[in-house]
């Protein structure tokens, strides 16, 4: 990225006049540019620069934030969205939420800290989740039940199987209809330990709206047995027993335990594509989330003890 361009961003605006360091942030998987900005008092700023291709998403998605914000969510404070002189990248600035990512802190805390940081950050998911669609939009089960059979329809082509995949095909045809009249929400979409910021041991916010969509809230909670669990089971105990105040009910685990089987398909095949050198340990991920998720009774899962 032009440094010519990032000291134009931070001339334009009073908020970053004091500005006096600029580092390059590598961290995440999106194509923008990202750098801190900092300030001789150590105030800090996260800014983010995109193609103007991309302006009408990021502009979207600044002004959520901003929403979320103004409803007392724990996130970046917004400070600015606009577009570069000459109008060939759009960019947003946000002040920088102190902290770490969760994944790096969880593991060196006791467990009890680990579940009171998952019970605040299911407390924070649920503010989210009650942001409506603003949009007329269709049914839930007619926008994602499509998605399901394409990626079935992928996954299949790809000529091999996982653990117990007929059982968890006969479940899925069994239990599809779940998702006919669910509510229409905000999803964060990768609410999970990478994203949840900690400070001084406690949790300090949530980050990386990038990948937001719209459906069913349960839906959020799909990855709960990837990243998040292999990295603490107490925390993600801690963030159901937040979202739901309390232990979930029935229905809430029926709309878990679908949401999880329907993504294997999709989680699978983009191994074999995009990282065959991961495909053995993620089948044995599989493997293991068959063997702990209740089909039989659609209850909890045998990792969910409160």
């Amino acid at each position: 990225m032009n440094q010519e361009i990032i000291a134009n961003i931070i001339e334009r605006h009073k908020a970053l006049k004091r500005i006096d360091q600029i580092r390059a942030l590598q961290k995440g998987q999106s194509p923008e540019k990202k750098f801190i900005l900092l300030t001789d008092n150590q105030e800090k700023f996260i800014l983010r620069v995109a193609k103007i291709g991309r302006f009408h998403k990021y502009q979207k998605m600044f002004n959520i934030i901003r929403h979320f914000y103004k409803q007392g969510v724990k996130c970046l404070k917004p400070v600015v969205f606009a577009k570069t002189a000459g109008d060939k990248y759009c960019y947003t600035v946000f002040e920088y939420l102190e902290g770490k990512s969760s994944e790096s802190i969880l593991p060196y805390l006791s467990k009890n800290e680990q579940l009171e940081i998952g019970m605040a950050a299911g407390a924070e998911l649920r503010k989210l989740h009650k942001l409506k669609c603003p949009k007329k939009h269709k049914d839930w089960f007619d926008k994602r039940y499509p998605k399901f059979l394409a990626d079935l329809k992928a996954f299949k082509k790809l000529n091999f199987t996982f653990y117990k995949e007929d059982y968890v095909l006969d479940y899925l045809k069994a239990h599809v209809n779940l998702m006919k009249g669910r509510p229409y929400r905000f999803l964060h979409y990768d609410y999970g330990v990478r994203n949840i910021i900690i400070h001084n041991n406690q949790f300090n916010g949530v980050i990386d709206f990038n990948g937001y969509k719209w459906g069913d809230p349960i839906h959020d909670f799909y990855k709960l047995p990837w990243g998040s669990k292999s990295c603490s089971v107490p925390f993600i105990i801690g963030e159901v027993v937040g979202y739901c105040h309390g232990r979930p009910s029935d229905r809430f685990w029926e709309m878990y335990n679908l949401y999880v089987m329907m993504n294997l398909y999709r989680r699978l095949a983009w191994a074999y594509l995009k990282r065959p050198s991961r495909l053995a340990a993620r089948l044995k991920t599989i493997e293991e989330i068959v063997k702990e998720h209740d089909l039989r009774t659609n209850k909890a899962p045998s990792w969910f003890k409160y």
